[in-house]
């Protein structure tokens, strides 16, 4: 089961929208959203470990980095799973030790011709990202 935080702006659409149509669930994932009040309780939340992934927008990001005020700096490198503005970053999977061996991992992307999804998918086809064993990359096209 992973458990993602969302806030109830619609940058959480994306995530709402996969769980309601079961695309998680299509792929043999198991997700339970939270909904939170706002980022910082998303940050606490990562941070204690009490959930698995949340929604930070890539400009909270960059403000937490540029005034240096992040108090756990490890939270952020996960994998940017949406668009640029609004993210979702994994706490755990934040280095190439913690790929699994057959597990299946699941990138939404907005749309198929998307930049998000092209990155994507050259960052985990990369030499420096991928290991010896193969890894199966869903791509979730989200089409509004």
């Amino acid at each position: 089961m992973i458990e993602i935080a969302v806030t109830s702006r619609i940058s959480a659409f994306p995530i709402l929208y996969a769980k309601s149509r079961g695309f998680f669930e299509k792929e043999g994932i198991q997700v339970q959203i939270r909904v939170l009040e706002n980022y910082d309780a998303i940050l606490a939340f990562l941070s204690s470990g009490k959930i698995e992934a949340g929604e930070i927008p890539f400009t909270t990001w960059l403000d937490l980095h540029l005034k240096k005020t992040i108090p756990n700096k490890s939270i952020f490198r996960g994998m940017i799973l949406s668009r640029m503005i609004h993210s979702f970053y994994s706490r755990y999977n934040s280095s190439t030790d913690s790929i699994l061996e057959g597990t299946s991992y699941l990138i939404p992307a907005l749309q198929n011709t998307s930049l998000d999804k092209l990155l994507a998918r050259e960052f985990m086809n990369s030499s420096r990202f991928r290991k010896k064993f193969l890894i199966d990359l869903f791509i979730l096209d989200l089409i509004f």
